[in-house]
């Protein structure tokens, strides 16, 4: 049976609560994202990632990371860092700190400060992307709650998808039930996704009988990275024997 509940446009001066299922006037959409996360995505980056550095530094030291995949690690792992720290500060938040310091953005306007603040419920998590549109608008799944998100992607320069492959990261809701990536997935390697998927749901099911959500998700990256390391390395050696054949052939 439909549901009669009519959702009502939410708009930047009227409506005080953010609703993530809800319409959102297109001007504010656009002014929430393109504008007041980005700055909060350089405030926080420039207070907070020096600090964090050492310790995502020291976290990924012994996780199997390809060089080349470092950086995109690190920046999720920034986020997810800085997600716990809004979930068990007892003292002020990121969140908090730059909401005072913008005072002037938020005032008279409760809808836009309601929505920064969920960024406190954000989690990052494992995805699997089921279906895109174009490079920009998807359809992902939460591996874990197995539930489809329609996912929009704001940053242009960000990698391209590809359906099938297993992605990490933090998605921030932006009305009509559509949420974007708060930066750029990490990407695991496309050859990877069937192994990682036999593993997933074991490794957090057993993490989680001991370890908060936090905890459990850093120690089935690690196990995920492992994954992607050795399925790469088990490749190599096929690629190294099919360019020796084709070296032959051609003398």
């Amino acid at each position: 049976m439909k549901s009669n509940v009519i959702k009502f446009l939410q708009t930047g001066t009227k409506t005080k609560k953010f609703r993530a299922d809800h319409p959102l006037a297109e001007k504010l959409q656009e002014e929430m994202v393109n504008e007041v996360w980005n700055d909060f995505m350089r405030f926080a980056i420039k207070d907070y990632y020096p600090v964090y550095l050492p310790f995502l530094k020291e976290l990924t030291e012994n996780m199997e990371v390809k060089e080349e995949k470092e950086a995109a690690l690190l920046q999720n792992l920034f986020w997810w860092r800085l997600s716990c720290d809004s979930k068990l500060s007892i003292s002020k938040t990121c969140i908090d700190e730059y909401i005072v310091a913008h005072k002037q953005v938020f005032k008279n306007r409760p809808i836009m400060e309601s929505w920064i603040k969920s960024f406190d419920q954000a989690i990052t998590k494992f995805y699997f992307i089921v279906h895109k549109f174009n490079d920009h608008v998807l359809i992902v799944m939460d591996m874990l709650e197995e539930k489809l998100i329609d996912v929009i992607v704001v940053d242009p320069l960000s990698f391209p998808i590809k359906v099938g492959e297993v992605v990490i990261g933090t998605l921030m809701p932006m009305g009509n039930g559509l949420y974007f990536p708060v930066t750029d997935f990490y990407h695991f390697d496309y050859e990877a996704r069937k192994d990682m998927g036999v593993h997933f749901h074991q490794y957090f099911a057993q993490q989680l009988q001991t370890s908060p959500m936090y905890e459990a998700f850093i120690y089935v990256l690690s196990a995920m990275l492992h994954i992607e390391r050795t399925v790469s390395e088990a490749s190599t050696p096929e690629i190294d024997s099919l360019s020796g054949s084709l070296n032959d052939n051609d003398e």
